[in-house]
């Protein structure tokens, strides 16, 4: 998660928004043991009752590697292909452009920036591996992902 899940408005919305309309949904990242459990604190549900796929979750703690790193984004995109399903296919959101944004590119993903708040917001303006670097989409509050959603009905 790009921040944690107490502090994203709309957070309930869009995942209920994303089972209605049928998205796959997955998960990358530097998180702990713990993380999953903040899903039933924060969304009185786990994950999975949330709609993420277990089998497109990835973990760092789980896997002993870290973005921004590629590994887990490999791992992604090769289960996004036994699901054939494209990563160019897949959007991945995040908060920082050197941790999330530079390798779902990398990894061929679509990518939006959640500026949510200057709190989590890495820019990361002098880092390298993000001069030139433009997400897909920009969003600051993840209530704006919900119009990009297919139409459930079609």
């Amino acid at each position: 998660m790009a921040k944690r899940l107490g502090e994203m408005p709309n957070l309930a919305e869009v995942l209920a928004a994303c089972r209605k309309s049928k998205v796959r949904m997955g998960l990358i990242s530097n998180a702990q043991f713990y993380t999953l459990l903040l899903f039933k604190w924060f969304l009185g549900a786990d994950a999975i009752d949330l709609g993420f796929e277990d089998c497109l979750m990835f973990f760092s703690y789980r896997h002993g590697r870290a973005k921004p790193g590629g590994h887990l984004f490999e791992l992604a995109v090769e289960q996004l292909r036994q699901m054939q399903v494209a990563p160019a296919a897949a959007l991945y959101v995040g908060n920082d452009m050197r941790n999330d944004i530079h390798p779902a590119k990398a990894a061929g993903f679509l990518t939006a920036l959640f500026a949510g708040d200057a709190r989590s917001l890495r820019l990361r303006t002098g880092d390298p591996h993000c001069s030139g670097l433009t997400p897909d989409l920009v969003i600051t509050d993840l209530g704006q992902l919900i119009p990009y959603l297919p139409n459930p009905s079609s």
